[in-house]
């Protein structure tokens, strides 16, 4: 009795001294394992050391040892499209960026209004008259009366700039005023509109052939 009890401690002591041996292995193991990791991230680089590098923000020890060291990655910019509805840099025939050809002071407003020349589309009305800036400027008025949504409105707007920005090099210097007057089909806002810039624009030179010398139209008497 006592013999077989002596053995089986032997045993136990045996079986419990490998599987500490064993466990204090894995664990060394796993921590040689996270040290490495740790070292390869960058987080855990040295910054106090810096070897010479090729590129100001990839060192060569640490770069992609995948891709040569001459690929560059491109520009994700995206090129300025042609066809853009607001350009802010001049135009090809002229000096005037579109961003400074708007009427946005009411006594503009209210001098086109005074007298002008008169063109219209079906859903539009171009009110113009000579102004004294050397360029041709765009105001619009759009009611809410025919257009109770505010993305219907804006989608006029749209088409009316877009419209006076291709003809823009080709119109004379006055204040074109753009009033809506009939509630329009969508896809035909702007449907005639750049002849009918012209149309008005050559108008208004016709009554004041004075105005592109350098002078202005005369304000109308007071009534």
């Amino acid at each position: 009795m006592n013999l077989t009890c002596l053995r089986k401690g032997r045993s136990n002591a045996r079986f419990f001294n490998t599987f500490f041996c064993v466990w204090i292995a894995l664990v060394k193991q796993g921590e040689a394992s996270a040290t490495l990791e740790r070292t390869r991230h960058e987080t855990y680089l040295s910054t106090l050391h810096r070897s010479s590098q090729a590129y100001s923000r990839l060192s060569c020890p640490h770069e992609n040892q995948i891709r040569p060291c001459g690929d560059q990655c491109t520009s994700r910019q995206r090129p300025l499209t042609s066809g853009c509805l607001i350009d802010s840099h001049p135009d090809k025939a002229g000096s005037v960026r579109f961003h400074d050809a708007r009427l946005v002071n009411k006594a503009d407003f209210d001098r086109v209004f005074a007298e002008n020349q008169r063109a219209r589309t079906d859903f539009v009305m171009v009110m113009v008259r000579p102004n004294q800036v050397g360029h041709p400027r765009l105001g619009m008025i759009v009611a809410k009366r025919l257009l109770a949504r505010a993305v219907d409105r804006n989608r006029v707007k749209r088409c009316v700039r877009e419209s006076f920005r291709q003809v823009l090099p080709e119109l004379p210097a006055c204040d074109f005023v753009v009033r809506l007057i009939a509630k329009p089909v969508p896809g035909d806002e702007a449907r005639d509109l750049s002849r009918t810039f012209k149309r008005a624009g050559h108008r208004a030179v016709a009554k004041w052939p004075n105005a592109q010398a350098g002078d202005s139209a005369p304000d109308p008497l007071p009534t």
